[in-house]
C-alpha cells in the first residue's frame, strides 16, 4: 500500500510537470535564482519571490491554457478507483475493529457484574431458581412459588450493577402485582412481561445484526451465561443417560459443571470454583436469531433433534451439520433449523441465555426434545455453542473479570465421546471444556 501511495505521488508529480505552471514554476527568474533554488534574493527587507510569483502568475493564467489529455484523465480516474478499492475494505476493518472493542467492553461489565453480585450477595447469581425471585408466592398457593420465576436467569440479577436499576424494580413491581392475583398466572406471561419491552445496550453486540431487532415483546442478547461442559438442560434436571433412560422431567442428581447450571436449586458461591477464576468462563457471545420458526444458518440456528438420539448424538454429528457459506445442513432429511436463540433476554432456558463449551466457537448448537424438527427444543436438553459475527472467534468474560478472545481453533478434545453429567474429574473436550467447569481439577488457561 506504501509503495502504491509512493508510485502515484511520483506520478502525479511528472504529470503536473507537464503543466504550463509548473514549467514556469522551475524556470529561471529574471533578477534572481530558480523558485526552487534556496538563493532567495531579499529586497528592503521582504522576500521578492511573493511579488514575482503574484505577478508572474496572474500574467501566465491569463495567457496559458492548462489541459490534460484524456490518456491521462482516464489513468487517474483508474488510478483513484484502485486507491479506494483498497481504502474500503480497511474502513470496514477499522469499523469492525471499533464493534468489537464495544463488545470487549460489554463483556468486562457484564463480567464485573457477575462478581459485584457476588461481593454483595456472598454467590454468585443463579442459572435458574434463584431464592430473590422463588421468594414471590402466589396468593392462593403461599407454599408455591409464582410460576415461570424459576426461568429468570442470571441478565435480570446483574441488572442493578450495570445501571439499570428501573428494570429491575420493574420485574419486582411485576411479580408482586401477579403474587396479590388470585387463580394461577405466570410471572412473566404476554401481557405482564413489560421488562421484555426494554432493551438493554449491554446485552448486545454491535456486531451482532439480529440482535437490533425489536419483535412484539421480546428483546434480544447477544450473551450468554456457561451451562459447562455436558449435555444438560439450564435446570439440569433433564439430561441425556441411558440409566435411567432419559425422559422429560427425569432427574438425576449430579453436582454442576458450569457456573450457572443448577441442581437441587443449589446456588454457587467463590469457594465452589476450584479450577481457579482466571481459569473459569462465565459468559460468552452467541449470536441471536430474528424469533422465526426456522433459520438455515449454523451460527444462528439450533438443531432441534429427537430425544431418541440425545443418548447417541455425539458432539462430532453436531459439528458435521456445519455446512458451506455458513448454512446448516439437513440431518435425516429434514429442516432441522430452529431460529429463536437469544431472542428472550431474561428467560434462562438453554438456547435463549445459555451457551457449552463442548463445540468450538461459531459450531452450530442442537437439541433434543419430541420428534424432530420441534420449535422448542432450544429450551430444553442440548449443546448451545458460543458464536459471534467477529472474525475467527468469539469475546469471552472468566470469572476474575478478564475478557478473551476465544479462538474458533481452540483445544476441543475429543468430539466422538458424549459425556454424562455424572462423570468427574477432567473435561474430555480439552481446553475449551475444561474453561467451561468450576471444578474439574484442570488448570489449563483459555490461550
Amino acid at each position: 500500500m506504501e509503495n502504491l501511495m509512493k508510485w502515484f505521488v511520483d506520478f502525479l508529480a511528472i504529470f503536473l510537470m507537464k503543466s504550463q505552471m509548473l514549467k514556469w514554476i522551475n524556470c529561471v527568474n529574471q533578477g534572481g535564482g530558480a523558485i526552487w533554488s534556496e538563493k532567495l534574493r531579499m529586497d528592503s527587507g521582504k522576500w521578492s519571490i511573493f511579488r514575482r510569483f503574484s505577478k508572474k502568475f496572474s500574467t501566465l493564467f491569463r495567457a496559458s491554457r492548462f489541459g490534460f489529455t484524456l490518456v491521462e484523465l482516464l489513468v487517474v480516474i483508474a488510478i483513484i478507483g484502485v486507491l479506494i478499492a483498497l481504502l474500503l475494505p480497511a474502513v470496514q476493518a477499522a469499523r469492525e475493529a471499533a464493534r468489537r472493542s464495544q463488545c470487549t467492553n460489554n463483556v468486562k461489565q457484564l463480567s464485573l457484574a457477575f462478581q459485584n453480585f457476588h461481593d454483595t450477595n456472598k454467590r454468585f447469581p443463579s442459572g435458574g431458581y434463584d431464592p430473590i425471585w422463588r421468594s414471590y408466592k402466589q396468593k392462593d398457593a403461599p407454599t408455591q412459588p409464582l410460576a415461570n420465576t424459576q426461568i429468570y436467569n442470571f441478565l435480570t440479577l446483574i441488572l442493578p450493577f450495570i445501571e439499570q436499576q428501573a428494570v429491575y424494580d420493574s420485574i419486582h413491581t411485576k411479580c408482586q402485582e401477579k403474587a396479590n392475583t388470585s387463580g394461577t398466572t405466570n410471572a412473566d406471561n404476554a401481557d405482564g412481561a413489560t421488562f421484555q419491552n426494554f432493551e438493554i445496550i449491554a446485552f448486545r453486540c454491535p456486531s451482532d445484526l439480529y440482535a437490533k431487532m425489536f419483535i412484539g415483546n421480546l428483546t434480544r442478547t447477544s450473551y450468554h451465561g456457561c451451562l459447562g461442559d455436558t449435555l444438560s438442560q439450564w435446570d439440569s434436571w433433564c439430561v441425556a443417560t441411558t440409566s435411567p433412560t432419559y425422559g422429560e422431567g427425569t432427574r438425576v442428581e449430579f453436582a454442576p459443571h458450569g457456573i450457572l447450571v443448577r441442581y437441587d436449586h443449589k446456588v454457587i458461591d467463590m469457594g465452589e470454583v476450584t479450577d481457579g477464576t482466571s481459569n473459569t468462563i462465565i459468559l460468552s457471545e452467541s449470536l441471536a436469531a430474528r424469533n422465526q420458526e426456522s433459520e438455515d444458518k449454523y451460527k444462528i440456528a439450533v438443531a432441534a433433534l429427537s430425544k431418541a438420539e440425545a443418548s447417541t448424538f455425539t458432539p462430532q454429528n453436531c459439528l458435521d451439520l456445519k455446512g458451506n457459506d455458513g448454512d446448516l445442513k439437513q440431518h435425516s432429511g429434514a429442516d432441522v433449523g430452529r431460529g429463536r436463540k437469544g431472542v428472550r433476554w431474561a428467560s434462562a432456558q438453554n438456547g435463549y441465555s445459555g451457551f457449552h463449551t463442548i463445540l468450538p466457537p461459531n459450531s452450530p448448537s442442537c437439541a433434543f426434545r419430541d420428534t424432530a424438527p420441534n420449535a422448542w427444543a432450544l429450551e430444553y436438553l442440548g449443546m448451545i455453542s458460543a458464536s459471534s459475527n467477529h472474525s475467527g472467534g468469539v469475546v469471552g468474560g472468566l470469572l476474575d473479570g478478564s475478557v478473551r478472545f476465544i479462538s474458533e481453533t481452540i483445544d476441543c478434545g475429543d468430539l466422538s465421546q458424549i459425556t454424562m453429567p455424572t462423570y468427574s474429574g477432567k473435561s474430555v473436550y480439552g481446553v475449551w471444556g475444561a474453561a467451561g467447569s468450576i471444578a474439574g481439577s484442570e488448570s489449563a488457561p483459555l490461550p
